[in-house]
This record gives structure tokens, sequence and C-alpha cells, in this order.
């Protein structure tokens, strides 16, 4: 995959060290993903592309800090005020939420924005690979099978959410930790193709998406959390050119599984700007993008199957 940060808007920074403020606050990242076809959609999304994408539009409960491992793979609070404790031998797990967290059309993130976004787990005609997690919530099947839009499992009252299951699921403050649990606005409809653009409640929202061409992200000016949101815009082409694949391919790949984690990261943290950033000038690097996502690393987020590596 090719990034590649163009810091025109930085201009008047030259002569300046990279540490300087000014150079991280501003600017285009612009990403390449070679065809590009799967879905921004957080409960379709199920690719090493669509999940990097979605670490910088995704408000979850819980979440993994934006630091290096291993503490970037602790489970902490994001929206939720603070860690859940289980409740019903652990079948049960309610969330507070803290308040200030708005989507990115400025409507605020109420716990109904969690409800809906289990609710397109299991919407009818909809294969997310969310649903087993989701799938063991009390009512899960009733709205599967069509009977039902409420999944009688999930409460959502104002900023608290209780989710109860079916049996014990003692890891489920991780799981929410996944883009399939991102908040969504509660009225977003669930469609078998995927809804790629949408009010996101993280530090980043699609303000524009063209698919198999462009996607563009755009700072959320309502963005009430702390992660790091340094530059103004990500432009992402979706169907790199062939000069890109040819240099894509010929380059080396990391092992372990290296270019997911550090492409995951680079997106999430947004920050660590190449210090050319401060000449003005352009800078790139490349990187080899796997057709599938390497097994060897086990987790996107805590607990969380890689794409690709999970049940179907």
């Amino acid at each position: 995959m090719v990034l590649v940060l163009t810091a025109a808007s930085l201009a008047a920074t030259v002569g300046r060290g990279p540490a300087s403020t000014d150079t991280r606050n501003s600017g285009t990242f612009r990403v390449a993903f070679p065809a590009f076809s799967s879905s921004f959609d957080p409960a379709l999304s199920y690719s090493v592309e669509g999940w990097t994408v979605l670490s910088a539009t995704c408000a979850r409960l819980m979440t993994n800090p934006d630091k290096p491992l291993p503490d970037g793979f602790r489970v902490v609070p994001e929206v939720a005020a603070a860690a859940p404790k289980p409740t019903k031998g652990g079948r049960a797990w309610t969330f507070r939420l803290r308040s200030g967290f708005r989507f990115s059309d400025g409507a605020p993130v109420r716990a109904s924005a969690f409800e809906q976004a289990i609710y397109r787990t299991l919407a009818p005609g909809i294969e997310s690979a969310g649903a087993q997690y989701t799938g063991a919530i009390v009512g899960a099947g009733a709205v599967q099978r069509g009977e039902t839009s409420d999944v009688a499992g999930v409460t959502a009252t104002g900023l608290v959410l209780t989710v109860r299951f079916t049996h014990p699921v003692p890891d489920f403050p991780a799981q929410t930790t996944m883009p399939f649990f991102c908040a969504v606005p509660p009225n977003l409809p669930s469609d078998p193709e995927g809804v790629s653009k949408f009010p996101s409640a993280g530090p980043y929202y699609v303000s524009d998406y063209r698919a198999g061409q462009r996607a563009v992200l755009d700072r959320n000016r309502y963005y009430g959390g702390k992660r790091p949101h340094h530059v103004d815009r990500f432009v992402i082409d979706l169907d790199a050119s062939s000069a890109m694949r040819s240099s894509i391919a010929s380059s080396a790949a990391p092992s372990n599984g290296e270019p997911l984690a550090r492409r995951t990261s680079q997106i999430r943290s947004a920050g660590s700007l190449p210090s050319t950033a401060s000449t003005g000038r352009s800078s790139s690097s490349s990187r080899a993008s796997p057709s599938a996502p390497s097994c060897s690393i086990r987790r996107v987020a805590s607990s969380a199957t890689t794409p690709g590596c999970g049940r179907r």
C-alpha cells in the first residue's frame, strides 16, 4: 500500500523541525488501496483496508489506545464512561456513556447509536461477520429471521446501554473494540451492499465516497474524544494505478504480519508524519499489500479476530 502525505498547506513551516506543532496539525494524508472492493460499512467491512479506515472514523464503547504495542492492545473506555462490570453471571453487560460525543453532523451520541450498530449485524439479508459476536444476544435469532426489528436483549435508554446474552460472554467489552460496534446514527438503514458514507462519531468521517474510485475523510469538528486527529484530511485512492501496483508488488513485505499493524497504526495516530512534512515536500513509502491479512497477527483489536482468520 502506498501512503503519500502532501504538505502543501504546510509551506509556511519551511525550515522548522519535525517536532513543530504546526507541521502536525494540518495537511492531507494520501492513501492508495489496490483495487479495493470492500465496504466502509461497519456491519459489513471485514478487510484490512476497511478496518484501517474505520479505525479513523469509529467511536466505540471500548477501544485500544493509540500507543505502540503492547500498550496498544489494552482495552480502555472510549465512549463508555468506564469499563463495565458483568451481571447475571456474565450474561449481561451495562455501559454508561460519556456525554459530549457527537456525530459529524452535530447529533449527540446516545446508547441508541450502539443499539442500531448491533441490530445492523443481525438484520435480515445482511451477511455480517459481526453476527458471530452478536448472535448470542437474547432475541438475535428473531431479528435474523425477520420476525422483529427489535433486539430483545438490547436496551438503550439515554446514555445507558444494556446487552443481555443467552450465555456468559466474559470478553464482550473487548469485542466492542471491533468496527462492528461503531456508533452509527440510530436511523442508519441496513443495506446488503453496504452504506459507506454517513455521519461518524470518531475523529474523522467519510465526506465523499465513490465506489471503486476514491474516498475522502475529513475531520469531525464535533469530535468529543481524545484520540489523535492531527491532519485535516485523508484522500484514499480505491483503485491504485498500475504504476503504484508495480511499486507495491516489488516492495518487500515485513514478516510476521507487520503491514497490518503498521497500516492501522498510521491512520489511527495520524500524527507520526514524515520529517519531510516540515519542508513542504511530499513524501511516499511503499509496502506490500497482501491479498489476505496475515493470520500471524491474531488481532486487529484486543480479543478481535483478524479479518480473514476468523469464523465466517
